[in-house]
């Protein structure tokens, strides 16, 4: 997966590594924080270790067998050694004037969460909660065209992509909508709308019902309507299979996303009127983006086809708005511009 995920820079990146042995050498030379050097018998740099210079105080080579479990437990043996510092205060991830993001983890009662920002930090901020089956990376285009007149937050929601899933116990909905709250607090983001699509809308639904006071307004397109038959459809288990069948579905799921909504209904009322991606390898990228969470994507769309989102969001005193026609990017904008009184 990492091989094939990597195919448009894994080259250059094995380039500099094989290039770089005097300079690990004298990098390692010249190191004097604490520090292990380990390698497993099965790694191909396991006989390099001997290369390296003779370790200073507070440093070691910790040569392991072919036990991953033992590697692990090994690991986590070494950081704990390490000496203790004071954490770190998370810094706020500065918006970024071209079409890349800032990327980064943030700390939530659920594990980590993956967000990406654009556009500068003092623009009205905007968290773009993203449809499922699918990730955040799946509406990068539309963040970056928002990001001139918007601070773009854009996660990979608990359970998908990048993000790590909460247990098993824990009612997903919940902890997306903690996820949005983990973000506004990490960022200090004093006020911000949401703006969400599909399954993103009922994490909406549920935040926005909290009158969290620094929420202002919540846009929201193709709010699902509770559908039993629609749940247990929407995200089918991707199993493993030695032929790589799994790609295939993954792909198709999503590459058939952007003709229906349902993805797996062919009917022609359910075609989308909004003109669909397919550029290969935009569908390779978030083929991958879903594969990273391939044993718990499932869990945000089946909730939201389970969940009564629009009862929820008609009880919320946020002010909602639908940006069901037109182009999105448009929606938004328009949605979020001041009106003259």
């Amino acid at each position: 997966m990492m091989y094939y995920r990597a195919m448009r820079t894994y080259m250059p990146a094995y380039r500099a590594i094989l290039r770089y042995g005097q300079e690990a050498k004298a990098a390692a030379a010249a190191l004097t924080l604490p520090a292990v050097f380990l390698a497993t018998a099965e790694d191909m740099l396991f006989g390099h270790l001997d290369r390296l210079p003779p370790p200073k105080p507070g440093q070691r080579i910790l040569r392991l067998a072919q036990d991953t479990p033992a590697k692990h437990a090994a690991i986590v043996d070494c950081l704990r050694a390490m000496p203790q510092s004071p954490p770190a205060p998370m810094p706020v991830p500065a918006g970024l004037a071209g079409a890349d993001p800032a990327v980064q983890f943030l700390d939530s009662e659920d594990g980590q969460l993956f967000i990406r920002c654009y556009g500068k930090s003092e623009n009205p901020a905007l968290i773009l909660l993203h449809d499922a089956p699918g990730t955040g990376l799946a509406l990068q285009d539309l963040a970056r065209g928002l990001a001139d007149a918007a601070y773009v937050i854009l996660p990979d929601l608990p359970g998908t992509g990048e993000s790590d899933a909460p247990d098993e116990s824990r009612p997903i909905l919940e902890a997306c909508a903690a996820a949005v709250g983990a973000i506004a607090d990490t960022l200090a983001i004093d006020s911000f709308t949401i703006a969400a699509i599909g399954s993103g809308c009922a994490v909406a639904a549920l935040f926005a019902l909290q009158d969290d006071p620094r929420l202002t307004a919540v846009l929201v397109r193709d709010v699902p309507v509770p559908d039993e038959a629609a749940a247990r459809a929407i995200a089918p288990d991707i199993a493993l299979s030695p032929v790589g069948a799994h790609w295939l579905q993954a792909w198709l799921m999503l590459r058939d996303n952007q003709v229906s909504r349902p993805w797996y209904d062919g009917a022609v009322a359910a075609q989308r009127r909004t003109q669909g991606n397919f550029d290969a390898d935009w569908l390779h990228d978030q083929t991958f983006a879903l594969m990273a969470s391939r044993e718990t994507y499932h869990r945000l769309p089946r909730a939201a086809y389970r969940a009564a989102s629009m009862d929820l969001l008609r009880r919320t005193r946020i002010p909602v708005t639908p940006i069901d026609d037109g182009e999105l990017a448009d929606g938004i904008r328009a949605a979020m511009t001041p009106r003259a009184t």
